[in-house]
């Protein structure tokens, strides 16, 4: 298998072949053969993308990605170049003192991913022989500058198209050189070489895995001395503990002389309560049968009151009563008077009566017969 820049790596076949941009690709051929068993072309010149896709449409190994790298996922403007091997999210800028008939025939937009969301999407394997080639038109400063070292270790080598020149612009201050320093600090050795058309070079990165395995074992180290120094914080702690559960248990053997204490005290108080509730207990029969006695008293008194007022209606009555008596009385008295007096008249005119009849009588016995008068008498 033939691919160019993969000459100074390996002869190895890798697992997956990633491919930004479809521009270092010469010989289709060796795609058909099924020796990669995954290869994803990431292209976002939609003109391009189709060609793949209808290149290799009978060829399930492969898949095309209509895209575009870039620093931020979304949406960005393509400049697509009257030669379209040139197009890219960067107009062309030192491009043109090379190639000075290359222009910007148009601008559309296209969607964006960043190099970690497409070895999410493609479920890349660290642990696999993963190849990358690059060559996205001067975006590749920006996105290796940008890219975090668990993405880049993704890949055990990586293939650059680049140039020490700025082709493309406007880039960020250093791009070219963060670039390098960010290969370099994911443990890439790097390789580099000019290419027979100026002003391109490619950069062959090459994984070092010892140096990796060598940084993860520091890493070890320190989590261990860290692991180390926390264990004896902790032993601190523990003897701080222990020393502090002496004094709990010290001060627990004084608790429970107290408690005993208490327990002794509370016993007394259960004993006096008892008591107490005794006394209570008989103190409330009492109060009940002096409760009984005062409704009972109550009652006699409401009676008492009842016959009272009763009395007091009777006698009020009999002085009433004894009042119209009295007004009889003089009444009667009064005529009484009447009567002695009329009776005095009475007797008065009887012995007038009497007198008159008496003489009356005296001279009619003088003209009676004496033999008459003793009948009469």
């Amino acid at each position: 298998m033939r691919i160019p820049g993969t000459d100074l790596l390996t002869n190895e076949v890798p697992d997956v072949l990633v491919c930004l941009g479809t521009r270092l690709v010469l010989d289709f051929s060796v795609f058909r053969s099924g020796k990669v068993k995954k290869t994803v072309f990431v292209e976002p010149d939609p003109v391009r993308a189709e060609n793949m896709r209808r290149e290799f449409e009978d060829t399930p190994a492969v898949a095309v990605v209509e895209a575009a790298i870039a620093c931020e996922p979304g949406r960005g403007i393509l400049n697509i170049t009257n030669n379209r091997r040139f197009s890219s999210l960067l107009p062309p800028t030192g491009l043109l003192e090379f190639y000075p008939n290359t222009r910007v025939s148009e601008s559309i937009e296209v969607e964006t991913l960043t190099l970690e969301t497409l070895c999410s999407i493609l479920a890349i394997d660290r642990q696999k022989y993963n190849l990358l080639l690059i060559d996205v038109g001067g975006m590749e400063k920006e996105i290796l500058a940008h890219a975090s070292m668990a993405t880049l270790q993704n890949f055990r080598r990586i293939v650059i198209r680049s140039s020490d020149l700025d082709l493309y612009g406007p880039t960020s201050v250093n791009a070219g050189t963060n670039m390098m320093e960010t290969l370099c600090h994911a443990s890439f050795t790097m390789f580099k070489w000019c290419e027979n058309t100026p002003p391109f070079i490619q950069i062959a990165c090459i994984k070092n895995d010892y140096q990796i395995e060598n940084e993860g074992l520091q890493g070890n180290l320190k989590k261990l001395g860290r692991k180390i120094e926390q264990l004896e914080a902790q032993s601190e702690e523990q003897k701080e503990a222990m020393r502090h559960s002496e004094e709990l248990l010290r001060a627990n053997a004084g608790l429970e002389a107290k408690l005993e204490s208490l327990t002794k005290q509370k016993t007394n108080l259960e004993s006096k309560v008892q008591s107490l509730e005794t006394s209570l207990s008989k103190k409330s029969e009492e109060v009940e049968e002096m409760q009984r006695a005062v409704r009972i008293n109550n009652k006699l008194v409401l009676k008492s009151n009842a016959d009272y007022e009763d009395l007091q209606n009777q006698y009020r009555r009999a002085l009433e009563h004894q009042d119209r008596q009295h007004v009889l009385l003089c009444e009667l008295k009064e005529k009484l008077a009447e009567a002695a007096k009329f009776y005095g008249r009475l007797n008065l005119e009887d012995a007038v009566l009497e007198s008159g009849a008496l003489d009356h009588d005296d001279s009619e016995r003088g003209s009676i017969p004496d033999g008459a008068k003793s009948n009469e008498r």
